[in-house]
This record gives structure tokens, sequence and C-alpha cells, in this order.
């Protein structure tokens, strides 16, 4: 497993767009709801979900703020190997 230069523990490799997705599509939300209710463009809102991509922290708290979870859930919804929980 790689490791963090900075820190040294080992690094995840997981998307938590696609875990985004996953609590989306449970929600029966679509993409367009989700760019009229947060202002995110929806190119960028299907970049998070379908491409390894870095969104800055300010549309992450947007996003969990959405869908009425916390930053940490987030992270809660990735299993170590990389596959979202579900």
């Amino acid at each position: 497993m790689e490791r963090c230069p900075a820190c040294g523990r080992p690094m995840r490799t997981y998307s938590a767009g696609n875990a985004m997705r996953q609590h989306r599509l449970s929600q029966q939300k679509t993409l367009d709801d989700v760019h009229a209710a947060t202002g995110l463009t929806k190119s960028m809102l299907s970049r998070i979900e379908t491409k390894p991509t870095n969104p800055s922290i300010t549309t992450v708290r947007t996003l969990a703020d959405y869908y009425g979870v916390g930053l940490a859930d987030i992270e809660a919804w990735i299993k170590p190997d990389g596959n979202p929980q579900g």
C-alpha cells in the first residue's frame, strides 16, 4: 500500500465520489436536483462522482450539507479496499 510522504501512514485509494453517487441514488435524487439545490454544475457533480478528483473542501462541505451528513460520514461510507459500503 502506498504511504503518505508527509506522515508515513498508508494512503487509502478510494473515491468518495462513488459513495456520494450511491447516497444520491438512495435518496432518489438526480444531478439536476443536486445542481438546483447547491449551485454546483452538473458537469462538476458528474466528475466528482465518476472520476478520480479532488474537489475543494467547500464543495465537499456543500454536498455533505445537502445530503444531511457530516464530513466524517462521507469517509465512513467508504471501505478501506476502495469500495463504497452498502
